[in-house]
């Protein structure tokens, strides 16, 4: 949290086999790229410790799904494989210069310093914000805000014009009306036809869902708790009648502690761990698999021999991991804003960070059932005491205050802070549910006097959610992945104090 201003130099090698697979690539709406260097292998993960699961070779023609980390997304035999950044060569556009107005057409915008998603967040800009466009290169549109800064955003995100306008999911496309059913174990429904759009919600195999617009290989859906959004048409069959299943209504029973996936792979990320005696619905199974009903939009993997389909010995499991926030107001406290950035590291800035962070708390609480009341939505300066104030005047059951650490370059870990042995409990329940989900080191919950927690009528707590100090912890804690691992944490955390005190 302090604003200490530190330089570092990250390298990164990747290591090149011999060996040659043979693959077809599927393409995307994505970028083109081509391979620059003499052979170049293709990873499972982004990491060169990775299993190599392909080549190629110069001159290959590749597209670019996305970035992170100085690795590049593609597709391999219809799967996803990553490749190192360095040894390939995008394929722009032309830059035109330009002049118009535009609005920003989502609930939040990231503007960053490059036309990459990988690229570093310049500021984040909230729905309706009038912007200039002076620049256009491909799908990304370089503009200037009202307060003087310049960057990149995607164009999809942006309406010309200065008028209000309408989330970018609802233009676009052929209206239609029909029912479909999701065909695959799980689909993520996006805000806009892109597959670096944001997630809206996750559906499980089977979901019933009505189609309203088609454009191109995207459906625009409508979900049966009315949620809509873009998923791609090949993860769709269409009518309404589901497959033979296993029995929806049985259970299974966790019998050791189990890691909870988003995928049945022990190489896919883990959403928490699932401690012995909490049941879950059974959805399916495959390969020593059991995909479970892990929320009420999301599902969950888990290695079928850490169950059992037999009944519980003790009661009251956790079937919901966030049932305990309905009808719960939480006060979400992104801290710093406006001129006061927080910690600064290499490429990102607290504030930012916990913007971002809060905003997906708050979709979690949310669509648990439970109201977010926000002390800042945008990059806008609040002081402590007015913070504070804002709390104090709410009905709110708890306050929560997000944060980034500084402090020296190896310094790792997140922690959770409270004032009064009221909040000990609340503290030490999210900082179990994010250190869970995250797998960062565990600095565990502590006492400390800080303004917003010493002057909160609510009960209240603090969170620091990792070093930006550290090349590394920030380079991992700016990811999507990080972001929705720690908010589903930080949220759960929550759920779990209500449910344990009710």
């Amino acid at each position: 949290m302090n604003n200490k201003h530190m330089m570092y130099a990250v390298c990164t090698t990747a290591a090149l086999s011999s060996s040659a697979l043979f693959f077809n690539l599927e393409a995307e709406a994505a970028q083109p790229a081509t391979v620059n260097a003499t052979s170049l292998n293709v990873r499972a993960i982004p990491s060169t410790s990775g299993a190599i699961v392909g080549k190629l070779y110069k001159g290959n023609t590749i597209n670019v799904l996305t970035e992170q980390q100085g690795w590049a997304k593609i597709q391999l035999n219809g799967k996803d494989a990553w490749i190192s950044s360095e040894y390939i060569e995008k394929k722009t556009s032309p830059t035109n210069v330009v002049s118009k107005q535009a609005t920003v057409n989502a609930s939040s915008l990231n503007v960053r310093s490059a036309a990459s998603t990988s690229a570093s967040i310049v500021t984040i800009l909230p729905r309706n914000a009038k912007v200039t466009v002076i620049k256009e290169n491909g799908g990304w549109s370089q503009i200037k805000t009202s307060d003087g800064k310049t960057g990149w955003v995607a164009n999809q995100y942006l309406k010309v014009g200065s008028g209000s306008t309408t989330p970018s999911s609802e233009s676009g496309g052929t209206s239609v009306s029909k029912q479909a059913t999701v065909n695959a174990s799980s689909l993520n429904v996006r805000s806009a036809a892109s597959t670096s759009a944001s997630i809206v919600t996750i559906l499980p195999r089977n979901a019933k869902v009505t189609v309203i617009k088609e454009n191109g290989d995207w459906s625009q859906i409508k979900t049966s708790n009315g949620k809509t959004g873009w998923v791609a048409n090949k993860y769709l069959k269409e009518g309404s009648d589901q497959p033979e299943t296993n029995n929806p209504t049985e259970k299974i029973t966790i019998t050791k502690a189990a890691n909870l996936r988003t995928q049945p792979s022990l190489s896919a990320s883990i959403l928490r761990v699932a401690q012995v005696g909490e049941s879950f619905n059974k959805v399916a199974e495959s390969n020593g698999w059991v995909q479970i009903q892990y929320s009420s939009s999301q599902t969950a993997w888990v290695s079928k021999g850490l169950t059992s389909t037999e009944a519980p010995s003790t009661p009251g499991e956790v079937t919901n991991p966030t049932s305990g926030l309905e009808k719960k107001l939480i006060v979400i406290d992104p801290g710093h804003g406006g001129h006061d950035p927080g910690a600064v590291g290499q490429d990102e800035l607290e504030k930012n960070l916990a913007l971002r962070t809060a905003k997906l708390v708050a979709a979690q609480v949310e669509s648990a059932g439970g109201t977010v009341l926000f002390t800042r939505s945008d990059d806008t300066f609040i002081s402590l005491d007015g913070r504070t104030k804002i709390s104090n005047a709410s009905e709110a059951d708890a306050f929560v205050s997000i944060h980034y650490n500084a402090g020296s370059s190896s310094a790792t870990g997140i922690e959770t802070y409270y004032y009064s042995a009221r909040d000990q409990e609340l503290a030490k329940y999210i900082q179990e549910s994010m250190v869970q989900h995250t797998n960062m080191r565990d600095r565990g919950a502590q006492q400390a006097n800080f303004y917003v927690l010493k002057h909160n009528n609510k009960r209240s707590v603090l969170v620091e959610l990792g070093f930006v100090s550290n090349p590394s912890e920030e380079d991992r804690i700016a990811t999507e992945q990080y972001q929705q691992q720690v908010s589903r944490g930080i949220a759960e955390g929550i759920s779990r104090y209500f449910a344990a005190t009710k």
